[in-house]
């Protein structure tokens, strides 16, 4: 995490409980403008450049072997005739997203905004317009925040060194320039943080540069510039928050104990548009979510525009979805993530209630736990529905009879078969939790919603 010397203030408390190892848990907290950062929770990573228009993946240059010449061909056809921010932020809004992040300039060198520093931009198109202007004039009008996402590695640029590591092509060694480059780096990160009002975060992607890459200046200059600016972990310090990509194990049941932001997409293959995608099941996806933002990180989900500039059917559909089940579960995950003893479920809750987020599908419509003791009703989150609970020993298994478990009965297991299913207790749990303290007061995660608080 960041250093002193970078304004976080670290807040220590001791976690003791029966049945799992003492420790020492530390939550970092800022106590300044980028606070937001906690509250926000969930939200909108869109890729979109040049690469939608062969609607294969984002890399293409690189994964295909395309060269420029053909790859240039789709500046002419960067119409994008049905762009609205508007509708982007409209559909974000509704279904409980809480910030966006932006692709200004991805590993090919587009740029999405007016840059005086290469003519390599989206004023070159046939569209004409500044598309980080018109987002962050929409994002300020709703008070959204906007995060600005920035690849170090640039396959246009001449004078970046690409020389074959990850994520890059190779380019002509004679025009490679590294202090150069981050010389022109620099200046269009100044242009997004002066030419923009707020920005709200910093998103650096493939600084794989060994000689030069830790050039804390830069990052100092986009704090200066931007208060409000959360940075991650992939540029030029280690940042404020850490940025796993599609690999958590839904195992862990330990609460993130410094700021995480997870990312993932809705297509295996891509982040951008993909014509013939693979998609991601709801439930899988629902599963990786929970999963984050029940143990206190941050979750990015990712989905794309087509060429026309509008999101693609599937981004819609997915958001949708997602926007339904968060209505329904949502206050579940905002509440504070909690160890169970005996419990191998991922939880969230205090010593009045447990909710539980069932990651895998279940088998059978009773859930037994064991190890439980206190509990006095319990509910199903996904229709608010009231479920059977006993508790009594298991007859039917020799050697357990004088061990009463507690059994949740009757789960409509068939009802929701592609939707993860959370269920909360209520009871006194006081002497069976470890709890890990609330990053934000638990609210909607909707701007206007009757959701219950």
């Amino acid at each position: 995490m960041r250093s002193k010397d970078n304004g976080v203030v670290y807040c220590c408390f001791e976690l003791h409980f029966c049945g799992f190892d003492e420790s020492t848990v530390i939550m970092s907290f800022f106590h300044d403008k980028r606070d937001w950062f906690f509250d926000a929770r969930y939200g909108m990573f869109i890729h979109f450049g040049l690469y939608t228009f062969f609607a294969k993946q984002e890399q293409v240059l690189w994964r295909w072997g395309m060269k420029y010449q053909e790859y240039d061909q789709a500046l002419d056809e960067f119409r994008l005739e049905y762009f609205d921010a508007r509708e982007w932020l409209d559909l974000a809004e509704a279904n409980g997203m809480r910030y966006l992040v932006i692709t200004a300039k991805h590993h090919d060198g587009f740029c999405l905004w007016d840059t005086k520093l290469t003519d390599y931009n989206v004023m070159r198109t046939p569209f004409g317009k500044d598309i980080i202007k018109l987002l962050s004039e929409e994002c300020h009008r709703r008070n959204f925040p906007l995060v600005i996402y920035y690849s170090v590695v640039d396959w246009h640029n001449p004078t970046y060194p690409n020389i074959g590591r990850s994520h890059e092509i190779h380019t002509d060694p004679k025009f490679h320039d590294g202090k150069k480059y981050l010389s022109f780096l620099t200046e269009q990160v100044r242009e997004l943080c002066t030419n923009y009002g707020q920005i709200d975060g910093f998103w650096w992607d493939m600084n794989v540069m060994t000689d030069l890459g830790k050039v804390r200046k830069i990052n100092n200059m986009i704090r200066a510039l931007q208060p409000s600016c959360v940075i991650n972990n992939r540029g030029f310090d280690e940042g404020d928050f850490s940025t796993p990509e599609r690999d958590f194990s839904t195992n862990a049941l330990t609460p993130f104990t410094t700021p995480t932001e997870a990312c993932d997409a809705i297509g295996a293959g891509s982040w951008a548009y993909r014509e013939e995608e693979d998609y991601i099941s709801y439930f899988a996806l629902q599963s990786k979510m929970a999963s984050y933002l029940a143990l206190g990180a941050n979750f990015l989900l990712g989905v794309a525009p087509r060429i026309d500039g509008r999101l693609s059917p599937q981004s819609q559909e997915y958001i949708s979805m997602l926007g339904k089940w968060l209505k329904r579960v949502g206050t579940a995950l905002r509440e504070s993530p909690i160890q169970v003893k005996g419990v191998n479920y991922v939880c969230t809750g205090d010593e009045t209630h447990i909710n539980l987020f069932l990651l895998n599908p279940l088998k059978y419509t009773t859930l037994e736990l064991p190890m439980l003791r206190g509990a006095k009703s319990a509910t199903l989150l996904n229709d608010n529905r009231e479920l059977p609970i006993t508790t009594q020993p298991l007859w039917y298994i020799k050697g357990v009879s004088d061990k009463p478990v507690t059994r949740i009965r009757e789960i409509p297991i068939n009802d929701f078969p592609n939707e993860l299913l959370v269920i909360r207790l209520e009871g006194n749990f006081k002497n069976i939790i470890h709890k890990a303290p609330r990053m934000t007061k638990c609210r909607s995660w909707f701007a206007h919603s009757t959701e219950k608080e």
